[in-house]
This record gives structure tokens, C-alpha cells and sequence, in this order.
């Protein structure tokens, strides 16, 4: 009886050495798992990388635009920040703010331009959306504009193109070729 004692014993020991173990390594693994993913965001060439950004531009008080984004990559020599997940608004207070979000860019605020890239998607408060694969953002100019792919879908007309230009104060809208416009609803033709 003293063997089968001994041999029960052993074997609950072990148990628990392996549970002890198993757990030392579960707890390993999940603390790890953070210090993976930042280091994932931190790029080489980066000199500065920040979690969650906020950047408003501002003139004589007022605000111009602001972006938003989940993380940044800063560039020091180039003054660009690789950014992700961004949404910027463009404050308009005659027509209506205009929202664009897109996956990734770059922030040039030397330039003070904004390079968007990935499902980018353009809103205004008129109801209109505009999509694109690339959009590049141009504070001086006040517009935003692509060579690429293009289409605008409002409430009584779709568009799609190769190539645009849209000014943001006036918001006159000017695709470059191939265009295709459906209207929807009454149309007063000159």
C-alpha cells in the first residue's frame, strides 16, 4: 500500500508541475504578445512613432483641418509621417465640414499636404460620397484630387472617372476622363 501511495503522490506532483508549467508559459506568451505588435508599428526608418496621433491645422485661430489617425511612423529627415486608419474633417463653415477616412498615408506638413491611400472615402454634408483607392489632400490649394479611379455617389446623381480635381471652398467637382454620369429624378436640360 506504501508503493501505490508513493506512486499517487508522484503522479499529483507531476500534474501539478506540468499545470505550473503550462501556466509560466500561457502568461509568457500573452505579456509578450503586446511588445510584438508595437514593435510591428515601429518601422526602422522611423525616428519617432506614436500610438494614436490628433493634428489640427490652424490659421488666425481658426481651425482649417484636423487628422486623426491610430498611429504614426515620423520621419525626421523627410518631415512625413506614415500614417494609419486615418480620419481627417476639413472645416467649411459656409458649405458644410467634409469628412475623408482612408487606411493608411502620409502626412506632410512641411507641405502641409496629406497623401491617402486605401479605401478612401470622401463625405459632405450634401449628401455626396466620393471613393477612390488614392486621394492626395492639398491644403494651399484646398482641394483634393487622384489620377486614379474615381466615383461620386449623391443623393440624385452617380459619376465615376479616371482622374479628379475638387476644390473644397466651391465645391466644383472636375473629373478628368472617361467619365460616366447617370442622373436620377427631374433634369432641367438648356
Amino acid at each position: 500500500m506504501a508503493k501505490w501511495f508513493i506512486a499517487r503522490n508522484f503522479l499529483a506532483g507531476l500534474i501539478l508541475l506540468v499545470a505550473v508549467s503550462l501556466s509560466v508559459y500561457v502568461a509568457d506568451q500573452l505579456l509578450m504578445a503586446p511588445v510584438e505588435q508595437m514593435v510591428d508599428l515601429i518601422r526602422p526608418e522611423a525616428d519617432l512613432a506614436m500610438q494614436t496621433i490628433h493634428y489640427t491645422e490652424t490659421r488666425d485661430g481658426e481651425r482649417i483641418w484636423s487628422l486623426q489617425a491610430d498611429s504614426a511612423a515620423h520621419d525626421l529627415e523627410t518631415g512625413r509621417a506614415r500614417v494609419e486608419n486615418i480620419r481627417m474633417t476639413v472645416f467649411d463653415s459656409r458649405n458644410g465640414d467634409i469628412g475623408i477616412t482612408a487606411r493608411t498615408g502620409h502626412l506632410d506638413l512641411q507641405q502641409r499636404q496629406v497623401q491617402l491611400t486605401g479605401n478612401v472615402e470622401v463625405k459632405t454634408t450634401l449628401g455626396q460620397i466620393l471613393k477612390a483607392e488614392d486621394l492626395l489632400f492639398v491644403d494651399a490649394e484646398r482641394t483634393v484630387r487622384t489620377e486614379g479611379l474615381v466615383a461620386v455617389v449623391a443623393p440624385d446623381y452617380q459619376v465615376s472617372g479616371v482622374g479628379l480635381i475638387y476644390q473644397i471652398d466651391t465645391r466644383r467637382m472636375q473629373l478628368l476622363k472617361q467619365v460616366d454620369a447617370k442622373f436620377f429624378g427631374r433634369i432641367a436640360v438648356p
